[in-house]
């Protein structure tokens, strides 16, 4: 139902075990799509997160279970950033990617989960 409000901006919770992937994105959602952004490195940090947030974007190839476990334990939509080609998830896209195309590719999995 609209209410002429602006829907509320997605809380993104980005996990990576690259640091330095982590501040970039992270700055580049919040400052350029105003979005809430929660960070964690690697899967075990963010199970602790997975209910703080709207949506969940990965790193595949990450120490403790990586991508998969994400997949695994999370309930949330999940998008999975991975330069490995093996990965079996229609939900992803491919390293190196941009801000862009790492905005649509949320805002297109937002859509389809709230259609379902």
């Amino acid at each position: 139902m609209k209410t002429g409000m602006p829907e509320k901006p997605p809380t993104v919770l980005l996990v990576d075990d690259e640091t330095v992937a982590l501040r970039v994105l992270s700055s580049a959602l919040r400052t350029f799509l105003g979005w809430e952004v929660i960070t964690a490195v690697g899967p075990i940090a963010a199970a602790a997160l997975y209910e703080k947030a709207d949506i969940v974007v990965t790193d595949w190839i990450m120490p403790n279970g990586g991508g998969a476990r994400v997949l695994d334990e999370c309930k949330k939509p999940v998008l999975v950033v991975s330069s490995a080609e093996h990965i079996n998830y229609p939900y992803r896209i491919d390293k190196p990617v941009s801000v862009q195309s790492l905005a649509q590719a949320i805002e297109n999995l937002l859509f389809l989960s709230k259609q379902q």
